[in-house]
């Protein structure tokens, strides 16, 4: 690792930033991007709403799936039959899958979700229909869209008073039913700049850092300080949220 300061100006890592999305694209294509008349046609049944803080996808057999925050109660299905999700007086992120056809398959929620602290920052969805959701999360958020809970946030920091956030990748399958949430946690502080997924499945969450991160969310550690005061990784897990690697770029000293 070329340990050379990259500069005095923010502007210089985020085009370091940039660069490196374009090159995690690359090596792991996403699989969300989908055809314009599907999603013209998506748009005029009102599926997708724009860019009212949401975002569309689609999988290998055309089934698309999108997100949003709404308010209150709302019915998820465009048709003619009645779903309705949400809860009264309050925001929720709403997932919903429609079909090749347009034709509504179900609407998921997740309602512990505070807008002022926690960001969905991507939704991906593989070729067999998983989805895979990067957040920034600065709280617990219960992440199972079922009768189950599984809460997850940031670890206690040092200072009480500090807000932390911290990089959380879940996952659920073509049913949206939860199968696993994983996060990179420390002591230090994360913020999100790109997630990607290959064609098996495995993960690239690209981020930088400062502090001391644990790279490996399973029972093991794979823990790195940042050097100066903050430095970038490209960190992969296989398709069961297991780490595999972690690389570490050029850090940006703020003080230099």
């Amino acid at each position: 690792m070329n340990n050379t300061t990259l500069g005095t100006t923010a502007s210089t890592m985020r085009m370091l930033i940039y660069a490196l999305t374009l090159t995690i694209a690359t090596i792991a294509p996403s699989i969300a991007s989908a055809e314009d008349v599907v999603l013209d046609y998506a748009f005029k049944r009102g599926v997708a709403y724009g860019n009212f803080n949401g975002d569309a996808a689609i999988d290998g057999e055309g089934n698309l799936y999108t997100y949003r925050w709404v308010y209150g109660i709302q019915d998820a299905d465009p048709g003619p039959a009645e779903y309705l999700t949400g809860i009264d007086g309050k925001y929720t992120l709403m997932f919903r899958k429609f079909n090749a056809q347009g034709r509504f398959e179900w609407a998921r929620m997740i309602s512990t979700y505070d807008l002022n602290r926690n960001r969905l920052e991507k939704m991906l969805v593989s070729k067999n229909g998983d989805l895979y959701l990067s957040f920034e999360l600065s709280e617990p958020v219960d992440l199972d869209p079922g009768l189950e809970e599984y809460s997850i946030g940031p670890n206690p920091g040092p200072d009480p008073n500090l807000i932390r956030q911290v990089s959380v990748l879940c996952k659920w399958n073509s049913s949206g039913e939860f199968v696993w949430a994983k996060k990179i946690d420390g002591t230090g502080f994360s913020s999100h700049a790109d997630t990607q997924i290959d064609s098996l499945g495995n993960v690239y969450i690209l981020s930088f850092f400062v502090g001391t991160l644990d790279f490996n969310p399973g029972p093991d550690t794979y823990e790195i300080t940042a050097g100066g005061y903050a430095e970038i990784f490209l960190c992969k897990l296989n398709g069961q949220g297991e780490f595999e690697w972690v690389v570490l770029y050029d850090y940006y000293d703020y003080f230099t």
